[in-house]
């Protein structure tokens, strides 16, 4: 994932269940991982900042015939108070949607079943 188009760095990477129900015939692969943030502010320490962000790509090709897929990737983090630096974020990313997915929008990490 060093050259893929997700959050960085990528942390604690393992692999998860999928938020959406899939079919027998869906090959999405669904990651959870952890990231940095930075967010300096000062607020009511009685107030929760949250940051959230979301990355979405498409592949298309067209090798014996065209075909395409989608990959998208989020984070959210919680933050109470003020914040003056890197904090952590949970992560998420899911590839290989769509119609056609012989091939990934990037090389499939390493990481443990879930």
């Amino acid at each position: 994932m060093e050259n893929s188009p997700v959050f960085y760095p990528v942390m604690d990477l393992s692999r998860t269940g999928c938020r959406e129900n899939l079919t027998a015939s869906d090959q999405r692969q669904c990651y959870s991982y952890q990231t940095t943030v930075y967010a300096d502010y000062q607020s009511d320490p009685n107030t929760t900042v949250s940051i959230t962000s979301t990355l979405r790509g498409a592949n298309q090709w067209n090798i014996f015939g065209p075909g395409e897929n989608d990959y998208s990737t989020d984070m959210v983090v919680l933050m109470p108070g003020n914040n003056h630096g890197w904090t952590t974020a949970d992560a998420y990313l899911e590839q290989g949607i769509g119609p056609d997915n012989p091939t990934m929008p990037f090389a499939t990490p390493s990481a443990s079943p879930a």
